[in-house]
């Protein structure tokens, strides 16, 4: 359970990194999509070849490919929203949120709908990429573990950037985000909330019970780690730096 929560949290970092370049940017460009996907899947589609196996056996890539286009289509979409064009009007900001309900809307809807997930994915050629052993299930399963992390770290992304220009919050100080009396609070609440998840993933014998609580549950641990980092363990400027430079 603790290496599922590292795959949210490498999803959310995903949903955080590309919304981030797309809004500050503008940049959907066909080369920035072509120079993303490469980057994902070019060593994973050698070593399909070389170890002939079906692309969907190391799901990891499928994964985060098609969130990455899940996030590209949302902002990409009409109206594109943008931070420039944001700043002109609030209305954008709703804007951009309307389009991030729909896409919440839209996971809930797929991830309790087997049958119409499986109609878009069986069409050629997404069946050649996502099948294995002849259907889509294993695919549906993979991607629904992890459904909701990535739209958090989108909506980490925007309202972080929008607290960022309304100067609410500022990275370039290099202090750390809350202060000292908040951030022991903070600490407390991570801790017992990292041994509360560890007690409950260790002692969860149903693997099914497991599996239904482990998208909410994800989320969860990630915002406390997060939370933790920002409020305990590094500055500002230290952390997001590090997530613009592994992240672009």
């Amino acid at each position: 359970m603790h290496i599922r929560v590292l795959v949210a949290a490498y999803l959310f970092q995903t949903g955080y990194g590309h919304f981030s370049y797309f809004w500050i940017k503008g940049d959907f460009g066909v080369y920035r999509v072509c120079q993303v996907l490469f980057r994902l899947n070019f060593l994973v589609v050698v070593l399909c070849i070389v170890m002939d196996r079906p692309y969907q056996f190391y799901y990891f890539v499928p994964l985060v490919t098609v969130w990455f286009m899940i996030i590209y289509a949302t902002l990409a979409v009409w109206p594109q929203i943008v931070q420039k064009k944001a700043n002109g009007h609030c209305l954008w900001h709703l804007g951009l949120l309307l389009k991030l309900v729909c896409l919440l809307t839209c996971i809930y809807f797929l991830s309790y709908s087997q049958g119409a997930f499986e109609k878009i994915f069986s069409f050629w050629p997404l069946s050649k990429c996502f099948e294995l052993n002849g259907n889509v299930y294993e695919w549906w399963f993979r991607w629904k573990l992890d459904r909701y992390v990535v739209f958090h770290g989108m909506l980490f992304a925007f309202i972080y950037l929008a607290l960022q220009k309304h100067q609410m919050i500022s990275e370039g100080k290099g202090d750390p985000l809350f202060s000292s009396r908040v951030s022991n609070v903070l600490l407390f609440i991570s801790i017992v909330s990292f041994l509360t998840y560890s007690i409950w993933a260790s002692s969860c014998k149903n693997k099914t019970e497991c599996n239904e609580l482990h998208p909410s549950v994800s989320v969860v641990q990630v915002m406390i780690t997060l939370v933790l980092f920002l409020s305990v363990i590094v500055s500002t400027l230290f952390f997001f730096g590090l997530l613009k430079i592994f992240l672009r």
